[in-house]
């Protein structure tokens, strides 16, 4: 009897733990979220600043991308995205504007953090008189969930662009930081 008693007290240990470590997790069906990520883009030996357009030139690329999303259940999230860029190099420089629809899978997320891989599709003015672009971006992230309704996040983003008469491939690293609502 005494047996059966410890087992049940370890059980119910066990599953209150499970419990509250899920309640205290921010991402759950229903949760609005509400981010911003700050990226430099690069590709080849100085990856980070650099990146060599379809034209030839190397050009300097930051981005400031603004997210807005609702969890539809427990892993998925979808929302809108606005996405600035600044490119310099090759004696010009210019900024472009882009907005468009997201998506993000969050892997197992506990309490602490989680990560999450994603795309995106924005249509993008490229500014400079070039003609529009389409950008599609793919992420990882990891999210390090500092309080229930807040995360710091790291992210190595991968950007394609088409058009504008230019098409380029991008890889960067990112930071920002995510509210949660409820």
């Amino acid at each position: 009897m005494r047996s059966l008693s410890r087992t049940f007290l370890a059980v119910a240990i066990a599953t209150s733990t499970a419990s509250l470590a899920q309640a205290q997790s921010p991402i759950q069906a229903g949760t609005w979220t509400l981010g911003t990520t700050l990226m430099t883009f690069g590709a080849g030996p100085q990856a980070g600043l650099q990146v060599t357009s379809g034209g030839g030139q190397t050009q300097t690329i930051f981005g400031f991308n603004g997210l807005a999303g609702y969890l539809v259940n427990k892993n998925l999230e979808v929302g809108g995205n606005v996405l600035l860029q600044s490119f310099s190099g090759g004696g010009a420089s210019r900024t472009s504007f882009g907005i468009g629809p997201y998506v993000r899978y969050w892997i197992n997320p506990t309490e602490k953090g989680g990560f999450s891989i994603g795309g995106q599709i924005n249509l993008f003015s490229p500014g400079g008189g070039a003609s529009n672009q389409t950008n599609f971006g793919a992420f990882g992230q990891y999210s390090f969930f500092v309080t229930k309704g807040m995360s710091i996040d790291l992210m190595v983003p991968l950007q394609i662009s088409t058009g504008g008469g230019a098409n380029t491939t991008t890889f960067g690293l990112g930071a920002g930081i995510t509210g949660f609502f409820r």
